[in-house]
């Protein structure tokens, strides 16, 4: 039965979306150390099947039709908090369009404001993605890319039942038969350098697949006037406000290379300069040399992936380390500097620290792992003791700590979320 039912399903043409679900695959050049092209055109090209992706701007227009469209705050503002007593105020903040960034957004679109009347948006947009374990038996992964408009209350945003997040790809792997089919292209097993340029590689083609849509940049660049729910025509301006990752991804993500010389997402400290975390010379360190997507950044790259393809320079030969060792980079362009760099935006501003990757389960949970392993040393019985007092602890509020119904010390599929209910519980 099964295989009657594939024979007979119908045939989805890939020029045609599927519920606004585009199937398609990508394409990144093969490079080997010793190889010589004329230009990297002509390098050997590995084919990823199996890229499926939504168009950003199509469900942003989505997303202001939807009856949830009414809670949007279609304006930044300031909210302050009136201290009792002294009658002193307090800015708050808490929500994308209460921050600094969204009223700089709003500053540059009046500084330069469109010629006709039509009210204007600042859309901030907030993407996110994590590889993701489909079972406990297998291999099985998936890695979504979710997008989310900054518009709305994150209380709202929240909530399981608004559906205000909306995926907009799932990103393939490297195949699992990388290696034979580098190996048949170019004669030689890839090195692990090789497979973790390609990966790189990989990323980004998704991504400039995903953002290569005139509509989109146009969006970007001067607006476009969509209908709202209320019947109302506004001009929207996309900016690309965060996007959350974890480190792994995030190395994909800026284009440098993991756990290297310079290992910070967001600056240039060097990994000898962490031990000073903490200190008032380390903050300036932070503040003054903040990675920046700059042209001679991009100079760069565009020499070492010469150096690479006409010159047969291996991808981590010390001609590219020359170029691109001062800040580690990679030798791969960045799709967000491709397509969006000449209209004023700097990808690298966009990544926000991962809380929930260094804090709840980064230091606390290496901490709370110490803390058992001192209790389980010390004497039998202090495990079983921790578990029961944890067990003990009533539920606080809807959602803020969840009752504690395991033994907290066995750590069985611990979440995030769970771990940060330990925390606040031993505070």
């Amino acid at each position: 039965m099964t295989q009657s039912f594939l024979n007979h399903r119908p045939v989805h043409s890939p020029d045609v979306p599927l519920n606004g679900w585009y199937q398609t695959n990508v394409s990144i050049p093969l490079p080997r150390a010793g190889k010589r092209f004329c230009n990297e055109d002509h390098a050997p090209i590995l084919t990823i099947d199996g890229l499926w992706y939504r168009k950003p701007l199509e469900v942003i227009k989505e997303a202001f039709l939807d009856p949830l469209s009414a809670e949007y705050h279609l304006k930044a503002h300031k909210v302050f908090w009136n201290r009792p007593g002294d009658h002193s105020t307090q800015c708050v903040y808490g929500e994308v369009y209460t921050s600094d960034r969204m009223l700089e957004m709003e500053g540059e679109m009046r500084r330069n404001p469109p010629l006709d009347n039509v009210e204007t948006v600042v859309v901030p947009v907030k993407l996110y993605s994590d590889s993701t374990v489909l079972s406990t038996i297998g291999n099985i992964t998936v890695w979504p890319i979710y997008l989310a408009l900054g518009n709305l209350s994150k209380y709202i945003g929240l909530r399981p039942s608004s559906f205000s997040d909306n995926h907009i790809a799932y990103i393939p792997s490297l195949p699992q038969s990388i290696k034979r089919e580098y190996r048949r292209l170019l004669g030689k097993s890839p090195t692990p350098q090789v497979l973790s340029h390609l990966k790189h590689e990989l990323m980004q083609a998704i991504w400039f697949m995903i953002l290569n849509d005139e509509e989109l940049i146009e969006a970007f660049k001067t607006g476009i006037i969509v209908p709202f729910f209320d019947g109302v025509q506004r001009r929207i301006m996309i900016r690309w406000f965060t996007y959350s990752a974890d480190y792994v991804e995030k190395v994909l993500l800026i284009c440098m290379c993991f756990l290297s010389e310079y290992l910070c997402p967001r600056c240039f400290v060097k990994k000898y300069q962490v031990i000073q975390l903490g200190r008032m010379r380390d903050m300036q360190r932070r503040i003054n040399r903040q990675r920046v997507d700059d042209a001679a950044r991009r100079d760069h790259v565009e020499r070492a992936r010469v150096l690479i393809f006409k010159r047969g320079r291996a991808v981590t030969s010390d001609a590219v380390k020359n170029l691109l060792g001062e800040g580690s980079w990679t030798p791969t362009r960045n799709s967000f500097s491709m397509l969006f760099a000449e209209h004023g935006f700097d990808y690298l501003k966009m990544f926000p620290n991962d809380l929930l990757h260094e804090i709840e389960i980064g230091t606390w949970k290496a901490i709370f792992l110490h803390l058992l392993r001192l209790l389980d040393t010390m004497k039998s019985d202090l495990l079983d003791e921790l578990d029961e007092r944890y067990i003990q602890i009533p539920p606080f509020g809807r959602e803020t700590i969840r009752r504690i119904n395991r033994n907290v010390s066995e750590l069985k599929r611990t979440t995030a979320r769970e771990f940060e209910d330990y925390l606040q519980v031993r505070s």
